[in-house]
């Protein structure tokens, strides 16, 4: 795993030869390397996700890629549907600070995340 690491590191690999790397390792270090290389600015959400998911275990990895979720855009109904796909409390409390949940959805995020962090967020959200 080491050489995959210098190959990662060089930069010549291609985004689409970094995402097969990213779905076939387990080794964690081999993804937070191809998380430090790859240019998200060129993935799909979908793509995002699929890296996200793949690192879960490391919620840095997961933080670097929340940024280049464009939840300002997206619907409320939509920001919960990405938050299903993610299944991760970085995620869910990134759309909990859009302020675009109403009360009740606040409370299925809260549910669906069961995470402290989340509920904090939430909890600012409601009684600020």
């Amino acid at each position: 795993m080491v050489n995959l690491i210098k190959i990662i590191k060089t930069g010549k690999l291609s985004i689409n030869q970094l995402l097969d790397i990213c779905k076939e390792t387990k080794d964690n270090d081999v993804l937070e390397m191809i998380v430090k290389v790859i240019d998200f600015n060129k993935l799909s959400q979908d793509q995002l996700i699929e890296v996200g998911n793949k690192v879960n275990g490391k919620w840095s990895c997961w933080q670097t890629i929340v940024e280049f979720f464009d939840l300002n855009k997206l619907s409320p109904n939509q920001l919960i549907e990405l938050g299903n796909k993610t299944h991760n409390w970085r995620v869910w409390q990134a759309i909990v600070r859009t302020n675009k949940l109403s009360p009740d959805q606040l409370i299925e995020v809260g549910n669906k995340a069961n995470d402290e962090d989340v509920w904090g967020s939430i909890y600012e959200i409601i009684f600020k």
